[in-house]
């Protein structure tokens, strides 16, 4: 697994969230079918935010907990993944 970070950032697309993913490399992923902020946070604080890490190769234990103020970040945040 590779020990680097992946940067989140939810946002709003018409009616609907998604959590924007700036990976290594300069690639960009995408979770989508949330229904509001909320939602996109409490994904981050679950195992759905570690296994979408494992699945792709990163270390979900390296990606550390950070919160930010919305709208006081516009890099993101770390991934929130529970260690």
């Amino acid at each position: 697994m590779t020990d680097t970070h992946v940067i989140f950032k939810a946002e709003k697309v018409s009616h609907n969230w998604q959590i924007k993913c700036y990976c290594p490399g300069g690639k960009i992923d995408y979770v989508t079918g949330f229904l509001d902020e909320q939602s996109t946070q409490n994904w981050l604080k679950t195992e759905h935010c570690a296994h979408w890490l494992k699945v792709r190769g990163y270390n979900p234990a390296y990606n550390e907990i950070t919160r930010h103020a919305p709208g006081n970040d516009p890099e993101g945040t770390l991934c929130d993944v529970p260690t």
